[in-house]
């Protein structure tokens, strides 16, 4: 398949999928609404997310470079879809837990705390109100990210401009570092060790993500090696440092 009609192909996808994906969060919203305010706004950021990729699919330009190989077209879908993993292992493990005899796993001994450490819980209290915090505010940072970046977003490993500035003047990777804080946020509203696992997982090949598309970028713009010595990947890099 030509690049170019792969493109073509993304474009109509990608942008199909987030919209209606937003769709149906926007529904069972209206059908099934929060009381607090908390809730609402996390549905907000969250639900803008994907309203705002889903219009980067119609806006953003050509490639410079196109993606290549396993590693730039297949294997970053990877970590964008490992966050709904998370979020759904909870479900599974709580519908799990339900239909196993007397609340226990089968194959495993009812040694003490082993009963505990796997069940799925649910935060309360202020753990609720802080994780869900971190939440919204993670979630809004990828929206401030996404429109920042708007015309060169790509899931693919592909070049089509250099943004330094918003937010990519705190790091050089703002959308994958709030969504491993918003992950790290529903991980721990909702935690089981499923989860867990496939919480890592995420960050390990989120990063792997950023590495490679490091590389595609270093060879389409020079000038990336500045931005990359004086920018932190997730984190600022502290001024001290930087001097």
């Amino acid at each position: 398949m030509k690049p170019e009609t792969r493109d073509l192909l993304g474009r109509l996808i990608g942008g199909t999928f987030f919209s209606a994906f937003a769709a149906q969060r926007i529904v069972f919203y209206l059908l099934n609404p929060d009381e607090k305010l908390t809730d609402h706004l996390h549905f907000i950021v969250v639900t803008l997310t994907f309203l705002v990729i889903a219009s980067t699919y119609v806006i953003r330009t050509k490639p410079k470079v196109f993606a290549s190989g396993f590693r730039e077209t297949i294997f970053p879908f990877i970590p964008a879809a490992l966050p709904i993993a998370v979020a759904n292992c909870w479900w599974a493990a709580y519908k799990f837990w339900e239909l196993t005899p007397d609340g226990y796993l089968p194959y495993f001994p009812k040694a003490a705390g082993w009963n505990k450490f796997w069940h799925p819980r649910i935060a309360e209290g202020t753990e609720a109100f802080v994780w869900i915090v971190i939440g919204i505010a993670a979630n809004a940072f990828v929206v401030w990210s996404l429109i920042k970046l708007r015309h060169s977003f790509s899931i693919m490993a592909e070049a089509r401009k250099l943004v330094t500035a918003g937010p990519y003047r705190i790091c050089r990777h703002p959308v994958y570092a709030g969504e491993i804080f918003a992950t790290a946020a529903m991980l721990g509203g909702r935690f089981c060790p499923g989860a867990a696992i496939f919480f890592i997982l995420f960050v390990i090949t989120q990063t792997i993500r950023a590495l490679i598309e490091e590389r595609k970028l270093s060879k389409a713009f020079p000038e990336h090696a500045d931005y990359r010595s004086r920018t932190g990947m997730f984190f600022p890099i502290p001024l001290t440092r930087r001097n």
